[in-house]
């Protein structure tokens, strides 16, 4: 797939545990860099954020 062929993107904006004091200006300063760069693309775009700081999952699976 070539770059002009993408027409629609996710942007995905999520917390770092090292950032924890700065989570809100690093998360708008991303979220600004990126809705930038899809516009200038021309790309719709979606964002999508964690609300929620990030939680250890243990999951078992036995095949």
């Amino acid at each position: 797939m070539r770059e002009n062929d993408i027409k629609k993107v996710a942007i995905y904006l999520r917390k770092s545990r090292g950032d924890k004091n700065k989570e809100k200006d690093i998360l708008s300063k991303h979220r600004l860099k990126l809705v930038e760069y899809a516009e200038e693309k021309k790309w719709e775009y979606v964002i999508y954020q964690e609300e929620i700081t990030s939680v250890k999952v243990c999951i078992n699976i036995n095949f």
